[in-house]
Formats: structure tokens, C-alpha cells, sequence
């Protein structure tokens, strides 16, 4: 009997990604990790989170799967605008994940013909995306970016359908990211002023005085 190609939204597989992605307010060495655990879950090729500014031009950070570094610094430095799909993706609502394929007015034919796939994509063996804004704050924006292969196929709506269902997840465990360096800020800034008192300093928005 032919195995479903449906993704799963239990098992232990699954059990384990959610496990490794709320490891991450712990842990962000764990990205990586949860993004490995993604790919091999949902049959894809790689994986980027990328964080941009508050226009998603400009790439911050990141963390990857299965995307060599070079080919990665060419994606920071000068392919994340000429893709495609990208002036499309900052006036979707963030939130979700859109497939390349069903989701955007690049049709497939027509993106063979871009440069992004010619110079880039093509050599990555790279043909289809689920991609969109997983989380936006006031000065910058998360992306969340999942690859297949042409041999793999596109992600259809079921496909589309289970990306959306882990994006709650994903936005939780970076916003408890951002809580937990929030709090960790606040103990070192505590941990300062309060030796700073000790030595008789008074810490002021200009800096230090005795």
C-alpha cells in the first residue's frame, strides 16, 4: 500500500520538531536544529529564518539548513530582492506561509525565466517555497522560508494547510525568545547598577558620573 503523502500533524516526529522549537527560548543554537527537523518532517530540500528590517529588504540574521554559506551570503547580499516573489510577499498578511506555487502571481513558466532561478536557484536545485512573515516587530521582520526540489514536487494547499498550522508555534517560541532576552537584559543591567553603587557611580542616559 502507497504511504500518504499527507504530512503528519502528530507522531513522534512531529512530537520531536515541537520539542527542539520551544528548546529555543533556552537555546537559540537550537534554530538550526528545529529548521533540520522541518525539512526532513515536511520533504523538503532546506530551510532560512530569516530576520530582516521592519521593510524586509535587508537581511539581519539568520539560520539555515542545507544551504552552503556562499550561496547563502550571495542570497543576503543581493538575491532576497531579486526573488520573485518577494514584492508580492510584503502585501500578504503576515502570519502565514504562501506556496510559490498556488499563492503568487509568478507562475511556474514564468519563473524559470528570472534571473533569481537562472543565477541562483537553478544550481541549488531549488523549485518551489512555502514562505511569509512569521512575526513583525517595530524595527524588523521574521521570515520563515521552506525549499523543494523539482523532484520533490510544489506544496499544495494540504501541504500549505500543515505550514500554517505550526506558524502559532513558531510565532510563540519567538516571542518567549524575545521575553526571555528582555529578562536577561534587565538581571545584566540590574547586575551593573547594582555594582556601580556599590562603588559609589550613578549610571545616567549620558553614561556614568560619580
Amino acid at each position: 500500500m502507497e504511504a500518504s503523502r499527507l504530512l503528519p500533524y502528530c507522531g513522534a516526529a512531529y512530537d520531536e520538531l515541537l520539542d527542539t522549537l520551544y528548546a529555543t527560548p533556552v537555546d537559540q543554537q537550537c534554530w538550526p536544529a528545529f529548521l533540520e527537523q522541518l525539512v526532513r518532517i515536511s520533504r523538503s530540500r532546506s530551510a532560512r529564518m530569516l530576520v530582516l528590517d521592519r521593510a524586509a529588504e535587508q537581511v539581519t540574521s539568520s539560520a539555515k539548513i542545507n544551504i552552503d554559506d556562499g550561496a547563502h551570503r550571495q542570497y543576503v547580499d543581493y538575491f532576497v530582492n531579486a526573488c520573485p516573489w518577494r514584492p508580492e510577499l510584503r502585501e500578504k498578511p503576515p502570519g502565514r506561509l504562501y506556496s510559490t506555487y498556488l499563492d503568487f502571481s509568478c507562475r511556474q513558466k514564468r519563473f524559470y525565466g528570472t534571473e533569481f532561478y537562472n543565477d541562483w536557484a537553478r544550481q541549488l536545485d531549488i523549485h518551489h517555497g512555502v514562505c511569509g512573515t512569521v512575526y513583525q516587530g517595530e524595527d524588523h521582520t521574521i521570515q520563515l522560508l521552506v525549499q523543494r526540489t523539482d523532484g520533490q514536487g510544489p506544496y499544495d494547499q494540504p501541504d500549505t494547510d500543515w505550514f500554517n498550522h505550526l506558524v502559532p508555534h513558531v510565532r510563540r517560541a519567538i516571542e518567549l525568545c524575545r521575553h526571555g532576552e528582555r529578562l536577561r537584559w534587565r538581571g545584566e543591567a540590574g547586575s551593573v547598577a547594582g555594582s556601580a553603587r556599590r562603588a559609589g557611580w550613578t549610571i545616567c542616559a549620558s553614561g556614568r558620573k560619580p
